[in-house]
């Protein structure tokens, strides 16, 4: 672009004008692209359209996507490149041990329950419309079978009151202890059907059923009133 630059001569009532480009360059790294003097200020560079990798998106200067393997859902995602334009090395996945949580999680708004699953700590039931994960095939069919597969995972207790607040020390047989045997910390079960069919719990108390001692936080000493 070009501006006059005009000058003024008041006695002689002259007017001497000069032409003269100004025109300069804005470093952006992989391009120069040059800026209009006459531009008005706070005007944008169009870096072009940003590029699409899956769900994310990258700058306009991503010339690729990269490749990401999801260790938890088993799938191969495509994400951004990072540090400049070079996609990033992926370490191997971590081996899974026993007492590792299951990489399984329900999605969706749907309430069915699509098993119990072990979370690195505890037993829970997950819902939702569908399972996402590598380890949806090792679900659960209830808490009963999780715990006894994960018994070596929970924190050992040898007598009622050594586990946490929401957990109850449960020893199998039902000893509470008494024979120096030692249990392990489960989770108190939350509700429970109001059914009376009596035990006796670790505390001398009659519970109406098993659920509500494991709920009180008291393992059974046997069936039946105490």
């Amino acid at each position: 672009m070009r501006s006059r630059l005009c000058r003024a001569v008041p006695l002689l009532l002259l007017v001497a004008c000069s032409e003269t480009t100004l025109v300069g360059t804005l470093d952006l790294g992989a391009a120069d692209i040059g800026i209009d003097a006459g531009s008005p200020a706070g005007g944008a560079v169009d870096l072009g359209e940003p590029r699409v990798c899956g769900g994310a998106t990258c700058a306009p200067d991503a010339d690729r996507c990269c490749p990401w393997y999801d260790c938890f859902t088993g799938e191969t995602e495509l994400l951004c490149p990072v540090g400049g334009n070079a996609c990033p090395d992926q370490a191997a996945c971590p081996a899974q041990g026993p007492c590792d949580p299951l990489r399984a999680r329900g999605e969706g708004p749907c309430e069915a329950e699509l098993g119990v699953t072990w979370n690195g700590e505890t037993c829970e039931s997950i819902s939702g419309c569908e399972c996402v994960g590598l380890d949806c095939g090792a679900l659960y069919p209830d808490f009963d079978a999780c715990f006894a597969a994960h018994a070596e995972c929970l924190p050992g207790c040898t007598r009622e009151g050594a586990c946490a607040p929401s957990l109850f020390c449960d020893f199998t047989p039902d000893t509470c202890g008494t024979d120096g045997e030692e249990g392990v910390c489960a989770p108190r079960p939350i509700g429970c059907i109001d059914i009376w069919d009596p035990v006796c719990g670790c505390d001398g108390t009659t519970y109406g059923n098993g659920c509500e001692a494991h709920a009180a936080g008291q393992d059974i000493a046997r069936a039946g009133e105490c």
